[in-house]
């Protein structure tokens, strides 16, 4: 029942590594954790930028950020989602790669979060159908919290199954109104977070197990849908007929490395490298200050690409 539009794709990935373990005589660098990531390529333009969470300083390349100088001399490698796609777009590796790295040496890496997503353009899921049900209980779940956040000036809303502290957590949203894309039809995303032992027993299932398998058999672990009936036991209530056929996208098998969104090498390449000219003029006989109040003052509206990236970039 796997269909090309329904995908599994990694949208958040972080683990710390160890400069040195006792006992041994290897130091890992920053340029170490480079070339385990696969990322070598001399036309990478990294960036030595701020650090956060205690570490002091970060090496950063288009959502991958290796975090270094903390009292704790660890690294910490953070992608974000718009990361993830970087680390698909321009490695030499892929997901599995660096799984199969850290599992091999437990005692000097730590995962620290992953997400997986699942792309849903089939519409099984809908929002709406996902409130009604949940507002009338016909469920049953291992989570203690289930809330509904919307939005006062769009029609978004973002279901959470768990708490964002704990370990593991749901979230499910209309990624088509976050993209601007309605008009491209239904695309629901439904991602499981996963901190730290959870994420590790994750990619280690993956050894011997497909992902789908994995990915729909935490789902139903913590939460199912179910038909309502007159008996009183719940745990004898048949799964719904959309919850089930929902659940058949467990043949997935593979992850899918996605294609980048705008970012911000795509707008600094515009800005520099195909504008730079007319930019450059247009100060050289207006001045800086009268570029930057025209800019403010233009009557045309944001590009949705531009106002995603703002969001993005902003939000990390």
């Amino acid at each position: 029942m796997q269909d090309k539009d329904n995908i599994l794709i990694v949208d958040w990935f972080s683990f710390t590594t160890k400069i040195f373990v006792e006992g041994t005589d290897f130091v890992y660098s920053i340029a170490d954790i480079i070339d385990i990531l696969g990322l070598t390529e001399s036309n990478l333009k990294w960036q030595n930028i701020y650090g956060m969470h205690g570490y002091k300083d970060r090496y950063y390349f288009d959502g991958i950020s290796i975090h270094y100088n903390s009292t704790n001399r660890d690294l910490w490698v953070e992608m974000s989602g718009a990361g993830c796609r970087t680390f698909e777009t321009y490695s030499k590796f892929d997901f599995y790669d660096i799984f199969e790295i850290i599992n091999s040496d437990l005692k000097r890496f730590h995962i620290t979060r992953l997400d997986i997503a699942l792309d849903d353009r089939s519409e099984l899921l809908t929002l709406e159908n996902l409130e009604r049900e949940t507002s009338l209980k016909n469920y049953r779940s291992r989570f203690r919290d289930i809330r509904l956040e919307k939005s006062f000036t769009s029609n978004a809303f973002t279901f959470y199954y768990g708490s964002m502290s704990s370990d593991i957590m749901f979230r499910i949203y209309n990624k088509a109104v976050e993209r601007n894309r309605e008009d491209e039809g239904s695309w629901v995303r439904f991602e499981i977070q996963m901190r730290n032992e959870r994420a590790l027993s994750f990619i280690q299932q993956l050894t011997t197990t497909n992902i789908g398998e994995i990915f729909f058999g935490v789902i139903n672990h913590y939460i199912s849908y179910l038909k309502p009936s007159s008996d009183s036991n719940k745990a004898r209530w048949a799964l719904a007929d959309w919850w089930s056929d929902f659940l058949q996208y467990s043949n997935i098998t593979r992850l899918t490395p996605c294609e980048k969104e705008y970012n911000f090498l795509n707008l600094q390449n515009y800005v520099i490298n195909q504008s730079g000219g007319a930019v450059q003029t247009y100060i050289k006989l207006c001045g800086e200050d009268q570029l930057i109040d025209d800019l403010k003052n233009r009557s045309a509206r944001l590009n949705p690409k531009y106002k995603t990236l703002l969001d993005e970039l902003q939000t990390e």
